[in-house]
């Protein structure tokens, strides 16, 4: 590369010397009154004369000038030769015929000797600069502070600021990394951290950086050895339930780590994956990892939490049942908080912990899956549900005689479909429940018009409905009475009073009269007596001032089975 160096007038650069950072220093003369010194230099204005002698200090690539300045007084100033003694100094020698701004106060010659020239030779203090003092640790773990201590030679511009570099492994600085920093014109002590990136090495070195004026320290002279700090990152199976079993897992990839874990309950271990089975309430809380590469130290904390689990000893149902049926869902559990799901056939759910399901159908019998839910910590449980198809009910009745005729005394005899298990029964006389009428057979005696049936509910088997109403039967008539003779039965309408005269009937054993009600009741009954002749007269008054208002058949059957029946009405 090369470079322009000048102002308005005439430049020479008679040498050039180079510092331990090849920082450039040109020392030559000027007369140019402009465009060459930097504010702040020793002496930033041209002196008069013919010429000034120029130093100037670039930066290794020739890019940046970090200062210049002049050198001479009112005549003619020139220095042509200079060296760098390796401490931040530099000397430089020349002629002049200046008899000012030459010699510095109490120097070996302060005054000009006369003649057209003196020669001179100066000392310059290249820059204000900072070094290292020695003291701080050279074996460091990644992630530690250390102090380092520096000392300037002048004091910094104000609002200066010092950052010290840390180098790769190799003890370079291309891709140093700042590792601290302080405000200050002057000496002291930077605190710094150690990047806890920073790879196991043991050839680094650190340089201070100063930024008014620019100037970089030398780097220490005895590596700094680095240890990677075993940063584990730490996990667990967390959150957990009573019963679970906890993992902790550590994760590096630092070889010759070495692993110790605590926690509650006097829990420990020293292997990089440990493992707890059946885990309590009480092993909720923090587990510590500590992890060692010597000489350096981590430790790391990770939370566990354990929460109880729903105590479901196993779910049920009332199954086999029959559709139509009503089936009940149930699970057992004492814990408090916890919430519910089913799921079934027919996409069936419910979020009660005992559900009922009324009027199923056949297509309800399959898998149930009962979950019970307490904070994170699910229990399942599956059950198998029986509905089998149900079979309508039905009942017929027949009578013995088969033909009913009114009067007599019939048997009626329910016949139930094979569905219906521990059927009971309900007989109806025109539509009207027969109180007690529950037996089969059943006995009853009906008389003209009168309809017999009989409802009967099934308790068990697959009926569905389970209850059923049978035919109904119907009375054929009065018979034509077989007696011989007369016979009155007065007043009808009755009232408080019945009269029944029986003429021209003779029998040793008398006459038995009988009055039923509509339904074929028997609410009357006596045996008259007969005189016991061939023919005669019998007669029988009967109070029926507590008969209800309503029909009623009177019957009166002698000895020999014959009978004749009345109707009569209140």
């Amino acid at each position: 590369w090369s470079t322009y160096f000048g102002g308005s007038g005439i430049e020479y650069g008679d040498d050039i010397v180079l510092d331990e950072l090849n920082n450039i220093y040109i020392i030559g003369q000027s007369d140019s009154v402009s465009h060459l010194a930097t504010p702040g230099a020793w002496q930033d204005t041209f002196g008069g004369g013919f010429r000034d002698a120029l130093i100037a200090k670039f930066n290794s690539s020739g890019t940046t000038l970090a200062w210049c300045t002049y050198y001479g007084g009112t005549g003619d100033d020139r220095a042509f030769n200079g060296v760098y003694d390796g401490k931040g100094a530099i000397y430089i020698t020349g002629w002049t015929s200046s008899n000012t701004s030459i010699a510095s106060l109490g120097s070996y010659q302060s005054s000009f000797g006369g003649g057209s020239h003196d020669g001179f030779w100066a000392k310059f203090i290249v820059d204000t600069s900072v070094y290292l003092n020695s003291g701080f640790d050279t074996l460091l773990c990644a992630g530690d502070t250390m102090n380092v201590s520096y000392n300037v030679n002048y004091s910094f511009v104000s609002g200066n600021q010092f950052k010290v570099q840390l180098s790769d492994s190799s003890g370079n600085f291309a891709n140093g990394i700042i590792i601290g920093n302080i405000s200050s014109d002057s000496s002291g002590t930077i605190n710094c951290t150690i990047p806890a990136s920073a790879l196991t090495g043991t050839g680094y070195h650190i340089r201070i950086i100063g930024s008014n004026p620019i100037d970089t320290s030398l780097a220490n002279e005895v590596s700094i050895h680095i240890v990677r700090l075993p940063l584990a990152i730490v996990s667990s199976n967390s959150p957990l339930c009573t019963g679970d079993s906890l993992k902790l897992m550590a994760t590096d990839s630092v070889i010759g780590v070495s692993y110790v874990w605590s926690g509650p309950n006097n829990f420990t271990d020293t292997v990089q994956y440990p493992y707890k089975s059946n885990v309590q309430l009480n092993d909720s809380g923090i587990y510590r990892l500590i992890t060692a590469l010597s000489p350096c130290i981590d430790t790391v904390v990770v939370h566990i939490a354990v929460t109880t689990k729903p105590l479901i000893t196993v779910a049920g149902n009332n199954s086999p049942l029959f559709s139509g049926d009503t089936l009940k869902l149930h699970v057992a559990d004492t814990a408090n908080g916890v919430s519910y799901h089913w799921s079934g056939p027919n996409g069936y759910t419910s979020s009660l912990q005992n559900p009922i399901i009324p009027n199923v159908p056949f297509s309800d019998s399959g898998k149930y899956i009962s979950t019970a839910m307490l904070s994170y910590c699910i229990v399942s449980d599956t059950i198998s549900v029986l509905i089998n198809q149900s079979i309508p009910t039905s009942v017929s009745i027949t009578s013995i005689p088969s033909v009913i005729v009114a009067g007599h005394l019939d048997t009626f005899t329910a016949v139930v479909s094979s569905n219906c298990d521990s059927p009971t029964y309900q007989w109806y006389i025109n539509g009207i429940k027969m109180s007690g009428a529950t037996s089969n057979p059943y006995h009853a005696t009906l008389f003209t018009g009168n309809t017999i049936s009989v409802r009967v509910y099934c308790h068990g088997g697959c009926a569905s409905p389970d209850s059923a109403i049978s035919n109904s039967l119907t009375t054929t008539g009065i018979p034509p009475s077989p007696l011989k003779g007369e016979f009155a039965v007065w007043p009808n309408p009755v009232g408080e009073s019945l009269t029944i005269e029986i003429v021209g009937q003779a029998t040793n054993n008398g006459f038995e009269v009988k009055i039923f009600d509509v339904v074929g009741r028997a609410i009357y009954s006596k045996v008259v007596a007969s005189p016991g002749l061939s023919k005669g007269e019998v007669t029988e008054t009967i109070d029926t001032k507590n008969f209800s208002r309503g029909t009623y058949f009177v019957e009166i059957t002698n000895s020999g089975g014959e009978r004749v029946i009345k109707k009569i009405v209140k």
